[in-house]
């Protein structure tokens, strides 16, 4: 004696009509959600996010480079107790009691950085400079990328 459903020919196709029924609804989800990704989340439709990471790497470069000069602006006022006069030359130079850097830092396809004599300035290679010891493009140095 058998308990429980007999199977059918006709239960079986049902049961595999509803079994394919299921996986391709979880197909179109599925494909749907890596769309649905691709599109919300930047992911391959972005094109732009090179640009964005190399501009990221421009200012922390530029960032650097100013906290690099910063410091040398710094350590020339130590050792003279006055500011250096404007230009470069002062900073490589052996007189004053340098070198205070080996080479002026500079990304002519990014910035310039510019010592006046008073303020240390960051020249972009195109767009507004940012001028002022503490910048007015980034919170602290003026870097930015444009």
């Amino acid at each position: 004696m058998r308990h429980g459903p007999v199977a059918t020919p006709e239960r079986s196709r049902r049961t595999a009509e509803r079994g394919s029924s299921l996986l391709a609804v979880v197909l179109v989800v599925l494909i749907l959600g890596v769309l649905a990704a691709l599109v919300l989340g930047g992911g391959f439709a972005n094109p732009s996010t090179p640009e964005r990471a190399n501009a990221s790497d421009a200012v922390r470069v530029c960032l650097s480079d100013y906290q690099t000069v910063s410091n040398a602006i710094q350590d020339y006022f130590d050792a003279n107790l006055a500011e250096p006069p404007a230009g470069t030359a002062w900073a490589t130079s052996s007189r004053n009691g340098g070198p205070f850097l080996t080479a002026w830092p500079a990304d002519p396809g990014a910035y310039t950085l510019v010592w006046n004599g008073r303020q240390l300035d960051v020249q972009p290679a195109s767009g507004a400079d940012a001028a002022g010891s503490r910048g007015t493009a980034h919170p602290a140095t003026g870097c930015y990328a444009t």
